[in-house]
C-alpha cells in the first residue's frame, strides 16, 4: 500500500506532464479511489479544473499548463523573512493622516 509520505514522495520527483498523466491513468481505472488522500483530493482537483477527463486523457489545457510550468530561478524565488540586502529605493510612501 502507498503512504501517504510515499505518494509525496513520488509526486515531487516527477514532471507536471508525468503528473496528470498517472492521474488520468488512476483515475480512468479507478484505482485513484483506494489510494491515500493526497492522490485522490490531486485527482479530484484536476478533474474539476478541466486538466484531466473521467476517460482518463490528460486535455489540452492540461498540456498547455504542464508546459508552461518552470522552476523559478534563484533571482525569482520570493524571500520571506527579510534578506541582508536593503531595497532599491527611493520608495515613495503615502502621506495618510486620519
Amino acid at each position: 500500500m502507498i503512504t501517504q509520505a510515499g505518494a509525496l514522495e513520488e509526486l515531487i520527483q516527477l514532471t507536471p506532464t508525468e503528473t496528470l498523466e498517472r492521474l488520468a491513468a488512476l483515475l480512468a481505472n479507478g484505482n485513484i479511489w483506494h489510494l491515500p488522500r493526497l492522490y485522490r483530493r490531486l485527482g479530484a482537483a484536476a478533474l474539476e479544473d478541466g486538466l484531466i477527463t473521467p476517460e482518463g486523457h490528460v486535455t489540452e489545457k492540461g498540456y498547455m499548463i504542464a508546459a508552461g510550468y518552470e522552476e523559478p530561478t534563484a533571482d525569482q524565488r520570493l524571500i520571506v523573512g527579510g534578506a541582508d540586502e536593503s531595497l532599491p529605493g527611493p520608495f515613495a510612501t503615502p502621506n495618510v493622516k486620519a
